[in-house]
């Protein structure tokens, strides 16, 4: 599918111990399709459009390794990222307990002023038999939805989502959700003018944008470098104002579009 020069690039990182469904997230609202074989998952790139209120984004989706081997290698992914999904599964009380003691620290270290969203995966195991009767030997029960909402408050995330990858039910909600956190506007923002420089900072960041040079357009003339995802797409380096994105066919010829001023 082509995508035109309004397309927006938006990078989101999902993290959380293994085997709580985060490939099966990815791929499941990715592919439209559940994947039948669990592999577990060293580093992982998907790109999906999307559209939210009328706006088309190009959605960078990094899936990660929630096992200790790779604590030292996750992080790399973590640059450059708009919004992180916190993963546990609603069926496993050790995944949503690591939740507040691994996964939120890590952040917190990494990219402490990224926004993140808490997501409870699997929620069609809640009925399963076979499930609840395992978790009946071990004298627990199902992670429920005001634990969930009690626990995203706790930790600072913008809001609590459930999903199904299997039967997709709230997946659609959580790319939303993670959509309108990287666009809602941060309330440390601010903005000063010199002469005809606008300064916009943040406890992360500052920018000077010649608004000589980009009269008439808005703050959308500032372009980082991002990186978001192999095949289908290949983000290149971008410089200030600027980036390119690199179109791989099945025959693996490239064409290039790039986009200038107000793509972001």
């Amino acid at each position: 599918m082509a995508h035109g020069p309004g397309a927006l690039m938006l990078k989101c990182v999902v993290v959380g111990d293994g085997a709580v469904g985060k490939t099966c997230l990815l791929m499941s609202y990715a592919n439209d399709a559940f994947p039948e074989e669990y592999v577990p998952t060293v580093f992982d790139h998907y790109a999906v459009s999307v559209t939210v209120g009328g706006e088309q984004y190009l959605l960078g989706l990094y899936d990660t390794a929630g096992q200790e081997d790779y604590d030292r290698l996750r992080p790399l992914s973590y640059p450059m990222t708009d919004v992180f999904l916190i993963c546990f599964s609603v069926v496993s009380r050790a995944s949503f307990q690591n939740v507040k003691e691994e996964w939120v620290p890590e952040l917190k270290e990494y990219s402490p002023n990224v926004p993140f969203l808490l997501i409870g995966t699997q929620i069609d195991l809640r009925d399963d038999p076979k499930t609840l009767a395992r978790l009946n030997d071990m004298k627990e029960k199902p992670v429920c939805v005001e634990q969930g909402q009690k626990l995203a408050k706790e930790i600072g995330a913008c809001c609590y989502v459930e999903c199904s990858a299997l039967t997709q039910k709230g997946l659609k909600t959580v790319f939303d959700e993670a959509i309108i956190a990287i666009l809602t506007p941060k309330k440390h923002t601010v903005k000063k003018r010199l002469g005809s420089r606008e300064i916009l900072s943040d406890t992360e960041n500052t920018w000077t944008l010649d608004t000589d040079q980009a009269s008439g357009n808005s703050n959308r003339d500032i372009c980082q470098a991002l990186t978001v995802c192999q095949a289908p797409y290949q983000a290149l380096g971008a410089g200030w104002g600027y980036k390119q994105i690199k179109q791989v066919t099945g025959t693996q010829q490239q064409s290039s579009w790039s986009v200038g001023p107000g793509c972001v």
